[in-house]
């Protein structure tokens, strides 16, 4: 008579102890709660738990792949807390291992030393921050309790097919600077970063992440590397907003389709970054930039990152470098669709957009395509765009106002085979409108007949809206530009909000489409339909 009912006991510990093999979450608090099973908030395990080894893997109740680890309460770090969460293992391709910070959770230090969190080169890894996860310093900076360098929010090295989404990492550093700049003494916070990622394929930082007061908000390194995208963040008060350059002698390849959000290529792209004044100083250690790229171990084959679609504003400081700024032995650099609009000019002859790169790998050079420059007066030396030493640049369908001058193009010949075309200045600076080889400081009009540029641009009002779109027909802009279907460029083929950009006939200049052949057809209203 035992037979049926120990079968069916049997039976119960099995389907028991498949469902709990199956458990795909587990729970973490700063300290064990209720009964420190890995339950759910009410019963998580301390963060103890997570930073031991022996608690990864494969068998049941550990953290491997396809186990997301949430994140509960608040985390009081020691100050100068370090890898204060430190994966043990990673995941795999169809099962990534996923940190999601429950809402409300916030890891917390007076500073740190190192990362708050780091994934200890493992893989296949999402870190996201859930509706407000955030990661912070409380008191380190000009002026605060400490100041003290070297703390990270996110370090990720050599982590592929990985992703930070969703996440705020704010006051690792909190510089303030009072103008003069004779009045800014602290020199502190240089290596502070909200998320910084050294090597790596198929990267993802984004979207959604909110990083602010540090020296760099997000921070790519690359070594040999495909699919890195830094996308739809807001970075603000960071000396640098956007760092893409090499870590290791090394090359990167992108390709002209890539899409943003997408894992078809390298893009930094629809992010916002503003205010990076704050890091101005008086030894001149930071030279604020919204997006600065490079690759000083010149790569022997493609090279390809795609920068659009950003809106970069603000006050940038007496310190500032450039909106956009990319150096060295670059190749096929697109800047597309960006607006550039800083508030405060610096005196120096900065360029809003620049670029100082060497010669180049294989003749492609950078392609600065429909973008939107707004400088904040056309009386001091701040430059629209400014090109020092490069091979074969591309300046089409670009809006540059408010400038002291339009564009530098360096005057001593280190600059060859430049293309400059359908362009629109206006209200540029009298004393130094235009540099090119051989004619430093002329006037639009020599910058088309002796510097051959722009036989068809423009010195025209762009008739500009409180939100950089062109007010009606009445602009210079308005259908001006010439037609670039024919590059390939995929999100050149729409504007900045995602407008299509028709593929015969003229654009407008600048970063939006605003004419109507260029929007789509609204759909239709007011139809019926009647069922036989």
């Amino acid at each position: 008579m035992n037979g049926p009912r120990n079968l069916v006991l049997v039976v119960t510990v099995v389907i028991f102890a498949a469902g709990f093999c199956s458990a795909s979450d587990i729970y973490i608090a700063q300290n064990a709660a209720g009964n420190a099973n890995g339950a759910d908030c009410a019963d998580a395990y301390a963060v103890t738990w997570f930073n031991s080894g022996a608690n990864w893997g494969s068998n049941q109740g550990q953290i491997g792949p396809g186990i997301t680890v949430h994140l509960c309460g608040i985390f009081n770090a020691p100050a100068g807390a370090n890898k204060y969460l430190a994966f043990q293992g990673g995941g795999n391709s169809a099962n990534p291992i996923t940190l999601l910070f429950e809402s409300g959770a916030v890891l917390t230090a007076t500073y740190w030393s190192g990362p708050a969190i780091t994934a200890n080169g493992n893989s296949y890894i999402t870190i996201n921050g859930g509706t407000n996860g955030t990661i912070q310093a409380t008191a380190n900076g000009t002026g605060l309790a400490n100041q003290q360098d070297n703390g990270i929010g996110v370090y990720l090295a050599g982590s592929n097919n990985s992703q930070v989404e969703n996440l705020s990492v704010s006051n690792l550093y909190v510089h303030t600077c009072t103008l003069p700049i004779t009045n800014c003494t602290d020199e502190g916070g240089q290596n502070t970063y909200g998320i910084m990622w050294i090597g790596g394929s198929n990267v993802q930082i984004g979207p959604n992440n909110t990083v602010h007061d540090m020296k760099w908000c997000a921070f790519y390194g690359y070594k040999a590397t495909t699919n890195a995208q830094i996308f739809q963040n807001t970075l603000y008060h960071c000396d640098h907003g956007v760092v893409f350059g090499d870590a290791a002698a090394a090359q990167t390849t992108g390709s002209p389709t890539a899409t943003c959000g997408s894992s078809n290529g390298n893009m930094i792209c629809q992010n916002t970054i503003y205010d990076g004044g704050n890091w101005d100083d008086n030894g001149d250690e930071n030279h604020h930039d919204g997006i600065h790229t490079w690759a000083n171990n010149a790569p022997t084959s493609n090279y390809y990152v795609m920068i659009s679609d950003n809106y970069i504003y603000g006050n940038w400081g007496a310190d500032m470098g450039s909106l956009i700024y990319i150096e060295s032995d670059e190749q096929a650099i697109p800047v597309v669709n960006n607006v550039l609009a800083p508030t405060f000019s610096p005196i120096a002859g900065t360029g809003i957009l620049g670029v100082a790169t060497g010669s180049g790998v294989g003749g492609t050079g950078v392609q600065i395509l429909n973008n939107t420059i707004v400088g904040a007066s056309s009386s001091n030396q701040q430059c629209g765009i400014a090109i020092s030493t490069t091979t074969n640049p591309v300046l089409e369908n670009n809006i540059v106002t408010n400038t002291g001058t339009g564009v530098f193009i360096n005057p001593n010949g280190s600059v060859t085979g430049t293309v400059s075309n359908f362009n629109d200045y206006y209200n540029i600076g009298t004393a130094n409108p235009f540099y090119c080889p051989g004619h430093p400081g002329v006037p639009f009009g020599q910058w088309q007949s002796a510097c051959g540029f722009d036989a068809d641009g423009t010195a025209g009002n762009p008739l500009l809206t409180a939100t950089y779109h062109l007010t009606n027909s009445s602009s210079a802009a308005w259908q001006t530009a010439t037609n670039l279907h024919s590059l390939g460029i995929t999100t050149l083929d729409s504007d900045k909000n995602g407008v299509a950009r028709q593929t015969t006939g003229p654009w407008d200049i600048g970063a939006y489409e605003d004419s109507e052949t260029g929007a789509p057809p609204a759909p239709p209203t007011g139809l019926t339909a009647v069922v036989q």
